[in-house]
């Protein structure tokens, strides 16, 4: 999906969903217009590459700027659902879960978006310039 589409996508749909939680811990959202999940890591994994697309394809400032917008909205999904996973904990009505990640790493160190979102560490990614790019705008 090229980079202006996949961004207006996500601004389309980010803001009408609602985030679950499944018995074993695995994070959801939902949309009213859409039947059934989706996986919010997965959805969050594609957020943060349309981040760095922005850099690797030199997106106007506009774009950027745009994409920014979804900085917040992320980190409330992931905000959710700490809360939800904190309180299934708490009480006992979450089974028991292990995460993978890859390489035998952290998950920050493997850039999984519940560790790196909360984080705050792809706030502003889209705003990151190479030098060729960013004399072009200032």
């Amino acid at each position: 999906l090229p980079l202006l589409q996949a961004i207006q996508a996500l601004l389309d749909l980010t803001p009408n969903l609602t985030t679950l939680l499944s018995p074993n811990g695995q994070r959801f959202v939902s949309h009213p217009n859409f039947t059934g999940t989706a996986d919010l890591n997965n959805l969050a994994t594609f957020y943060i590459r349309c981040g760095s697309r922005c850099t690797e394809e030199h997106a106007p400032l506009k774009t950027r700027l745009d994409y920014l917008a979804l900085d917040p909205l992320f980190e409330a999904f992931y905000e959710q659902t700490d809360t939800m996973l904190r309180e299934a904990e708490e009480s006992g009505s979450i089974m028991e879960h292990y995460q993978k990640f890859e390489g035998g790493c952290c998950a920050h160190c493997s850039g999984h978006p519940a560790a790196v979102i909360p984080a705050g560490f792809v706030d502003g990614e889209s705003l990151y310039f190479e030098m060729d790019g960013f004399e072009r705008f200032w």
